[in-house]
């Protein structure tokens, strides 16, 4: 770095201060911007924490494919579904199912949680002792069968 780029940098360090400094007195001698915004805030605050944990979003329908394979390990019902970690969720269902390409779990205000499994598409067949599908990721799908 330049000397002169150094003092420049350096030569902004009073500037800051000063215009820090300003903006405290200004702050101070009009306090009415300040306080709006802090009540806005803090009532801001107060909704969502009344949102969260409001009976009107606590689950009640938990709409599931129609492929019984696909089940969650614990009940969703009662649960808060603002409060609900929908990757963890996914993530969960995805290690649980592993021919499953992707899980999407989705919030449907006000009470329903979605959750949308997206399978392998097989591609191509390769020979492991028997025939297995395989996508186009090269996962080999747990299905196989004797013939081609």
């Amino acid at each position: 770095m330049s000397a002169r780029r150094r003092r420049r940098i350096i030569g902004m360090v009073p500037r800051l201060g000063r215009a820090g400094f300003a903006a405290g007195r200004w702050a101070i001698s009009h306090p009415r911007p300040f306080l709006f915004v802090s009540g806005l805030l803090a009532g801001l605050w107060m909704l969502w924490g009344y949102a969260q944990h409001a009976d009107v979003f606590r689950i009640t329908h938990v709409d599931l494919p129609a492929d019984p394979a696909v089940r969650l390990r614990r009940p969703l019902i009662g649960e808060g579904l603002l409060t609900l970690d929908l990757g963890a969720l996914a993530d969960e269902l995805k290690r649980r199912h592993p021919w499953l390409k992707e899980v999407r779990v989705v919030r449907r205000l006000p009470d329903t949680l979605r959750i949308e499994p997206i399978p392998r598409v097989p591609v191509a067949q390769v020979w492991v002792g028997r025939w297995h599908p395989v996508d186009a990721d090269g996962f080999i799908l747990p299905e196989g069968s004797v013939e081609p």
